[in-house]
């Protein structure tokens, strides 16, 4: 008889910075990836509606985080007060973090330090655009996907949720990839500006 070896959960406190906003995003990145493969295994071509709740919830959360995450890296950069605004409504956190990713990638003084070394285009951030507002068109509180009615007691999904698996597998790694690599990049961006100014 063979004796399986015991699994644990385990998480270790982690020091402070921005990298922990995208440990969050990446494990629900990763939970997403195991209900999508859960349906893409299944015979059924309804599965989707029965893991649409969670499914949903961790494509917005995980945005969300990321969205948040480019907020802390860049006031690190910054060396700004960190302030992370206590909001869920995705429009209002884009609405800080686009004129970042432009001023990062794309302003003449700053921007010309990672000219050669990012393919990081408008077409990203016209595609983060769209599903960032779609996301937050289909739920702006953070809430229709973990409660089926709102706090004054409506339901809080209003609109029929349809979309091609694969589609939505693309739209869901081109949001986290895209997002994730901002900070990634600031960081790149904030030690290049210390050894230029060394």
């Amino acid at each position: 008889m063979t004796t399986q070896a015991k699994k644990w959960i385990y998480y270790s406190k982690p020091n402070e910075g921005y990298e922990n906003w995208n440990n969050y995003a990446y494990g629900y990145k990763q939970a997403l990836n195991i209900l999508i493969e859960n349906f893409e295994n299944s015979e059924s071509q309804l599965a989707f509606k029965d893991l649409v709740f969670p499914i949903f919830f961790l494509y917005r959360h995980l945005t969300e985080l990321l969205l948040k995450e480019i907020l802390h890296a860049y006031f690190e950069y910054k060396s700004i007060k960190i302030k992370i605004p206590d909001i869920h409504d995705l429009s209002l956190l884009w609405k800080d973090v686009k004129p970042i990713i432009n001023e990062i990638f794309f302003d003449e003084k700053v921007g010309y330090l990672l000219k050669n070394r990012t393919n990081f285009t408008k077409t990203d951030v016209n595609k983060l655009n769209h599903q960032i507002k779609r996301l937050n068109f289909i739920d702006n509180k953070s809430f229709a996907f973990r409660y089926p009615v709102d706090k004054k007691g409506k339901q809080s999904i209003k609109l029929d949720i349809e979309e091609p698996l694969d589609e939505f597998k693309i739209h869901t790694e081109e949001t986290y990839y895209s997002l994730s690599f901002v900070p990634f990049m600031i960081f790149h961006l904030k030690y290049n500006i210390i050894e230029n100014s060394a």
